[in-house]
């Protein structure tokens, strides 16, 4: 049995952030209800690249999940919301502050009314503040952070840095709120957790430094390129290996394979290799990898072996490897298409 088997979760949230924490709660055992308006549901369901009708992320985030179709601007909706809510040990909404409040769901009611109950609230700047009503995307948090500046290239990263770290910190919070109610110690039962303040957990350190004097700009700071045995450097085909050698053992490692630890010497090395060739051949120096394409991870063994990407069967035998969480990596995975379609388990919820 998984250690939050018997735990409720009610999700209100769409996209990405709320769906990913909620997942990883699923995938610790708990009962996930996603919430969604008919007819179409959650956007994220028509976002391209598209398998069997519906997004393929939309599948790989609620694999495992309940279905049911609510529009909470119904009365007869929210009066079932809220039958659902009374068995509920937490919610997670990702509405704009105040929307709740609107639909007569005020989280401060919700929490005097369920005992019992958590409000995990995910909203790009927070619930207060000069902020909290605008809205943004995870590119635009990031650029707060400071993380973006000088960046070298005009494109946005292949990674959601602010949804990923939202969905934790979602995640930590709720889980000391359960910890929490166990223990019979109080805890806030009303959680704020802006995608803003994920992003800046990325850049928690480089703020350290930075703030100490230290220059952290791309190709400057240790850490970001100025340090020789730490950055990327071509190798003979165009691609690149990644160095991140820091303690004396693999920076020797790394001297005696370049001739040098100046960045002149390591680019002439690289320059005459294949990376991924000298991967697969077990001759890399320690703490050095390819730079790998996405599909290249998904089957580089050191990723097979953590079994992070499970295959969703499809009718016709068709199929598609999808990413799963690690707290899954040893479950049965359920047959697909993992995404049901909207209300799927209406008449199943019991209230």
């Amino acid at each position: 049995m998984k250690p939050l088997s018997g735990i409720r979760i009610v999700d209100l949230t769409r996209l990405l952030p709320g769906p990913l924490a909620t997942l990883l709660l699923s995938d610790r055992g708990s009962e996930v209800i996603k919430v969604e308006e008919p007819p179409a549901g959650d956007p994220l369901r028509a976002f391209p690249p598209l398998v069997d009708g519906t997004a393929a992320l939309f599948h790989a985030l609620n694999r495992g999940k309940r279905f049911v179709a609510l529009d909470l601007r119904r009365d007869a909706h929210r009066e079932r919301l809220l039958r659902i809510l009374a068995d509920a040990d937490c919610l997670v909404e990702g509405f704009r502050p105040g929307v709740m409040a609107r639909l007569g769901l005020d989280p401060s009611d919700l929490v005097a009314r369920f005992e019992r109950l958590t409000v995990a609230r995910m909203s790009g700047f927070g619930a207060h503040g000069p902020w909290a009503d605008r809205a943004g995307h995870d590119l635009g948090y990031l650029a707060l952070t400071g993380a973006l500046d000088r960046a070298p290239a005009p494109h946005p990263l292949p990674v959601q840095v602010a949804d990923v770290g939202g969905a934790m910190l979602a995640v930590i919070a709720l889980l000391g709120a359960l910890l929490g109610r166990v223990r019979g110690r109080p805890a806030d039962r009303i959680l704020d957790v802006p995608l803003l303040d994920g992003a800046m957990m990325f850049a928690f350190p480089p703020h350290a430094r930075e703030a100490a004097g230290d220059d952290v700009s791309p190709g400057s700071g240790l850490l970001e390129g100025g340090l020789p045995t730490y950055r990327m450097y071509a190798d003979a085909e165009g691609r690149h290996a990644a160095a991140a050698a820091l303690e004396a053992g693999p920076v020797a490692a790394l001297a005696a394979f370049a001739g040098g630890t100046g960045v002149e010497a390591i680019a002439a090395a690289f320059s005459r290799v294949s990376a991924l060739d000298l991967s697969a051949a077990g001759r890399l120096p320690p703490s050095v990898e390819p730079v790998l394409s996405m599909r290249e991870a998904r089957e580089h063994p050191a990723v097979r072996a953590r079994g992070l990407f499970r295959r969703m069967d499809l009718p016709g035998g068709r199929g598609i490897d999808l990413p799963i969480t690690p707290f899954a990596a040893r479950d049965e995975v359920p047959p697909g298409p993992w995404a049901r379609p909207v209300g799927a388990d209406d008449a199943t919820v019991s209230v």
